[in-house]
């Protein structure tokens, strides 16, 4: 979500959870959501206060990168380290309590290159934060190593 659209993330996400309007298809079961990442965690936070405001007994997160932990120097708003949730956690323990989620659970580096380089080999690298570079990709705000000079 872009810096302007922060004040709208409470509007948005009832917006969507009303498709389903009816509580009952809420009440005491275990979400399940998937999303591509997580970055600031603000978006994540107000889905999951809205599922369990809902009725949800468990809300569990599927994400489809690992957590973003350092800033990208390549287009994407993210400036700082401070906001990103994954930078100030030290496992997705602690991101699912600080979004409200019953859990929050990754794809690795290593099995997001596999899933992208589904048709070639995976290059192993001498050291895992180099996993991406090696691999013909960025995942500078994944290791912190980025293809560029970020000077």
């Amino acid at each position: 979500m872009r810096d302007d659209q922060k004040k709208q993330i409470s509007q948005k996400v009832l917006g969507k959870l009303s498709l389903i309007p009816d509580l009952k298809a809420w009440k005491n079961k275990i979400v399940v959501l998937g999303d591509d990442s997580i970055v600031r965690g603000n978006v994540s936070k107000e889905i999951t206060k809205a599922v369990f405001e809902a009725g949800a007994r468990e809300v569990h997160w599927i994400i489809g990168f690992p957590p973003v932990s350092f800033p990208c120097h390549l287009g994407i708003s993210i400036r700082t380290k401070e906001e990103l949730i994954a930078a100030s956690c030290q496992n997705s323990k602690e991101i699912a309590l600080k979004i409200g989620a019953t859990s929050v659970n990754y794809i690795s580096s290593v099995g997001f290159i596999k899933a992208r380089k589904l048709f070639s080999k995976l290059k192993k690298a001498g050291q895992k934060e180099r996993i991406f570079l090696e691999n013909n990709g960025c995942g500078g705000c994944v290791t912190g190593n980025y293809p560029i000079n970020k000077n």
